[in-house]
C-alpha cells in the first residue's frame, strides 16, 4: 500500500532488470499501468546514455557488490516527447548471501 503512495517513480526488479513491481508513478512515466510493467526489462523502458555504465553494473553486481549505481537514461514520455533522468538502482536483499533485487528510482 505505500509503496503505491510514493510519489516518486520506483520498481522492484530482478537482478536481470526485469520489473518485478512498479508503483504508479513508475508506470505514469511509460504511459502504462503498473501491471502492464511486470515483467518488462527497464532497460527497454530506459534508454541508457552510455551503454558502459549498464555492463560496469552488472559486473559489480555479479561480484556481489552492494552499492548504489546510477544511470543517465533518456525514454518516451506519453505524448512522445523525449524525457532525460537518472535511474539509481540499489541491491536490496534479506541476507547479503541472497541474489538481491533491484529498487530502481527514476528522477
Amino acid at each position: 500500500m505505500l509503496f503505491d503512495r510514493v510519489a516518486v517513480p520506483v520498481a522492484v526488479c530482478d537482478v536481470y532488470g526485469r520489473v518485478v513491481l512498479a508503483n504508479p508513478a513508475m508506470a505514469a512515466e511509460c504511459g502504462a499501468s503498473p501491471g502492464q510493467l511486470r515483467g518488462r526489462d527497464v532497460l527497454e523502458l530506459f534508454r541508457p546514455e552510455e551503454a558502459g555504465q549498464v555492463e560496469r553494473i552488472a559486473q559489480a553486481l555479479r561480484l556481489r557488490h552492494r552499492s548504489r549505481y546510477q544511470v543517465s537514461v533518456s525514454w518516451s514520455a506519453p505524448g512522445g516527447t523525449e524525457r532525460y533522468g537518472e535511474l539509481t538502482a540499489d541491491p536490496v536483499s534479506d541476507s547479503t548471501n541472497e541474489t538481491p533485487a533491484l529498487l530502481v528510482m527514476l528522477r
